[in-house]
C-alpha cells in the first residue's frame, strides 16, 4: 500500500511539473524566443564573409511590435532555418498567450536596410547608422536623381492619373510628378522610403539642418499633361 501511494504521489508530482513546463507564461515564452534569436544571430556571426554576394537578408518578427533582419549564408541556411522555425514557434505561442494589444502586422513599421556589408570579417545587414555624413549625402543625391527621373518614360495622357510627391533637400522641397497607380508606385516608394530614412539620419549628423528655415515657396496644386509630359501646376 505504501509503495502504491509512493508511485501515485510521484506520478502526480511529475504531472504537475510537466504541466507547468508546458504552460509557460508569455513572458517566459518571449524570453525563450529572444534566446533563440540570439542563437540565430551567433550562428550568422560564426563564419567569415567569404563571397558576400551569396548572402541574403532574412526578415523576421522579433516581438509583436518589432521586425528585424539577419544576414544568412547558404552554408548555414539549413541550421539557420531550424533555429528560425523554433524561434517562430516560441514567438507564436507567446503572442497567443499574450492578451495585451499590439500592432496589426500589416501596419508594423519595417526598418530600412541597405543590403549586406562585410564588417571586421563578418557579414552585417547595413542600416542607416552605417553611413557617415559624406556617405549619407552621396546616397541622398543618388536617390534624388533616381526619384526625379523614375517616371520619365511614362506618358502623361490623363492628369487624374498623376499626383505630386515632395522630398526634402537641405531646407528646400523638391516636387515630383508621380503616377498614382499602386503598381507603378511600389518601386518608387521603396526608394522614397530609403531617401526619407537617409535624410532624417543626415539631420542627426548635421545639426544645421535642424535649425534651417524651410523654403516658403508654394506647393504645386496638381499635375497637367502637356505633350505627353507631366507638368506641375502651381
Amino acid at each position: 500500500m505504501k509503495i502504491y501511494r509512493f508511485f501515485t504521489l510521484s506520478f502526480l508530482v511529475l504531472t504537475i511539473l510537466s504541466c507547468k513546463k508546458d504552460h509557460l507564461s508569455y513572458d517566459e515564452l518571449y524570453k525563450k524566443a529572444s534566446e533563440k534569436y540570439q542563437e540565430m544571430h551567433l550562428l550568422t556571426q560564426s563564419i567569415s564573409c567569404g563571397d558576400i554576394s551569396k548572402w541574403y537578408v532574412d526578415t523576421l518578427l522579433l516581438d509583436p511590435n518589432t521586425r528585424g533582419y539577419l544576414p544568412v549564408s547558404p552554408t548555414i541556411k539549413n541550421k539557420y532555418d531550424l533555429l528560425k522555425k523554433e524561434h517562430t514557434n516560441l514567438l507564436t505561442k507567446a503572442m497567443d498567450a499574450d492578451d495585451r494589444p499590439y500592432l496589426n502586422l500589416l501596419y508594423l513599421h519595417m526598418p530600412v536596410h541597405f543590403g549586406i556589408i562585410c564588417q571586421n570579417g563578418f557579414a552585417k545587414v547595413k542600416t542607416v547608422e552605417d553611413f557617415n555624413t559624406e556617405q549619407t549625402r552621396t546616397a541622398l543625391t543618388e536617390r534624388s536623381e533616381t526619384l526625379q527621373h523614375y517616371f520619365k518614360d511614362k506618358p502623361c495622357t490623363a492628369a487624374s492619373d498623376w499626383i505630386v510627391t515632395g522630398i526634402k533637400k537641405d531646407c528646400s522641397q523638391i516636387w515630383i510628378p508621380t503616377i498614382a497607380n499602386q503598381t507603378y508606385r511600389n518601386g518608387f516608394y521603396a526608394i522614397l522610403t530609403e531617401y526619407n530614412t537617409l535624410y532624417f539620419h543626415l539631420t542627426q549628423l548635421d545639426k544645421e539642418l535642424q535649425n534651417c528655415t524651410p523654403n516658403s515657396a508654394p506647393a504645386p496644386k496638381s499635375v497637367r499633361c502637356e505633350n505627353n509630359k507631366p507638368i506641375l501646376v502651381f
